[in-house]
């Protein structure tokens, strides 16, 4: 039988990541895997450990997510207001960034069950998603010093109606482009070639925009990543 070392058998160093070990406290557990979610260090598929369920719950819910949100969208708008007389492109994603989908969530125990793209897609036709209002502030600020804002989106285009009804109603208006079917894996956006500049970029999923040096203040762009420690 092969080994994993020295005496102990391959049976013995199997780990699972999903449980808490023994010496752990649930918040430390639960922090770490936080931690890690948040840096996206897990694998493709991983789920919120049953044991974090709570602990994710009470995130989300009970003011500590809405202070990180808030603590990023005020460095976002210390950024923005450093171009006053110049302002370029900013792009927004849609998905925990300007509307909220922790009602839909809760229902997947905040991430603890697989992903579900069949009562997502319902969730989205439904258009109940609300303002993440720390957000919808920065947003309107950019609007009044004349930003150009972009949309992106993983939504699919079949669903543009009901996004674009959605944002309204929670507030939004005044977008130049919203682009949906939007591939985060690809690390890159493509802008037409009429579009200002992109300085500045807010989202709960990294982007990183490449290939587009005559449209990315690459001395300037700056990328502020929001939390989501679900999926």
């Amino acid at each position: 039988m092969t080994v994993c070392s020295h005496a102990v058998t391959c049976s013995n160093c199997k780990v699972d990541l999903q449980e808490k070990p023994d010496w752990m406290t649930v918040d430390q557990f639960c922090g770490i895997f936080q931690r890690n979610a948040e840096a996206a260090n897990l694998a493709k598929g991983w789920t919120v450990p049953k044991d974090c369920i709570d602990y994710i719950g009470d995130y989300m819910t009970k003011g500590l997510y809405g202070g990180d949100v808030w603590g990023a969208t005020l460095q976002s708008t210390k950024f923005a207001r450093l171009f006053p007389t110049n302002p370029g492109t900013w792009i927004f994603q849609v998905d925990q960034t300007l509307l909220s989908n922790v009602p839909y969530y809760a229902t997947r125990q905040f991430g603890a069950l697989p992903r579900n793209s069949t009562d997502f897609d319902l969730w989205v036709q439904q258009g109940k998603a609300v303002a993440i209002k720390s957000s919808l502030d920065f947003y309107n600020e950019l609007l009044c010093a004349n930003w150009r804002i972009v949309l992106i989106s993983d939504r699919s285009e079949k669903q543009r109606e009901a996004t674009e009804r959605n944002l309204r109603a929670a507030g939004y208006s005044g977008w130049t482009k919203l682009i949906l079917d939007y591939q985060f894996n690809t690390n890159e956006l493509r802008i037409q070639q009429d579009e200002t500049a992109v300085t500045g970029a807010s989202g709960e999923k990294t982007i990183r925009i490449e290939n587009l040096p005559d449209k990315v203040d690459q001395e300037k762009f700056m990328f502020f990543k929001l939390p989501n420690p679900m999926y």
